[in-house]
């Protein structure tokens, strides 16, 4: 898992995801990291019998927000 989705931001075209990293993941000085994925058709799909919002995000998109 990437993470949670604790919110989700209007932008006024595609929604975007703010994914809240797992504790693993957190950062070095202690802060999260959180990732923006854009909620678009081929990036995001949402499974909402199971609470599910599975990605697959263009390569580097997820080391975007990481550092």
């Amino acid at each position: 898992p990437v993470g949670r989705v604790p919110d989700v931001l209007p932008s006024g075209g595609k929604d975007v995801l703010v994914i809240a990293p797992p504790a693993a993941d957190v950062g070095a000085n202690g802060e999260d990291r959180e990732i923006l994925v854009p909620l678009a058709e081929g990036i995001a799909k949402v499974d909402e019998a199971t609470r599910v919002i599975r990605i697959r995000p263009p390569e580097g998109l997820l080391d975007l927000n990481r550092g």
